[in-house]
């Protein structure tokens, strides 16, 4: 991914060696996540929050088989303790699961609960706007997903904010990319723009 925050560690290689799953970032000095549950034992919230973490890396990679009932049950532990941040995160890991399985009614349910916990927490919402188009088109509704699409790429333009993460990138293009190619250069620009407006 390629965001530039103060408070957001780099990541600069997800992959594979030798049948072995690793992460490759920015070292950040101080007290390391499996230090931190360790001293807070017990804290089934703060666990919680770090299976999450796993999930975001497993749905980056893909790998829905193990990140879809991890956020099943990251979601129900949330829930239980009221928790919007986490209840968001997991509605959209889930959604995003149901995107890359090609599940787009599902995809827009979920990206629909991800994004009212998002409005309840006052979090960032364009992914989920942005989710909710690509659902949407993948469903036909193309009108719609170009709008949104366009909604969200004003938004990032007000923000000054570019967002280039590779798994993101490949399910737009598979879905708001199909999208234009149906509906045709000029009139998906034209819906675009429309939704800049929005």
């Amino acid at each position: 991914a390629a965001l530039n925050h103060p408070h957001i560690a780099h990541v600069y290689e997800i992959g594979q060696s030798e049948g072995t799953h690793f992460i490759s970032m920015e070292y950040v000095d101080g007290q390391t996540l499996r230090e931190k549950i360790h001293r807070e034992l017990g804290d089934e919230k703060l666990i919680n929050r770090a299976t999450l973490n796993i999930c975001q890396v497993l749905v980056s990679d893909w790998d829905v088989g193990r990140a879809e009932p991890m956020a099943e049950k990251a979601l129900a532990v949330a829930v239980g303790h009221g928790e919007p941040g986490d209840i968001h995160n997991a509605h959209h890991f889930l959604a995003d699961c149901a995107l890359i399985r090609g599940d787009v009614r599902e995809a827009e349910r979920r990206y629909g609960e991800s994004l009212r916990a998002a409005v309840a927490y006052r979090y960032e919402m364009a992914f989920e706007v942005e989710g909710v188009a690509m659902a949407v088109a993948g469903q036909g509704r193309d009108v719609k997903g170009m709008r949104l699409a366009g909604a969200v790429a004003a938004e990032r333009e007000a923000l000054n904010a570019e967002v280039r993460i590779r798994f993101w990138d490949e399910l737009v293009q598979r879905y708001i990319g199909e999208a234009a190619k149906r509906m045709g250069e000029e009139a998906s620009g034209t819906e675009k723009r429309h939704g800049e407006t929005m």
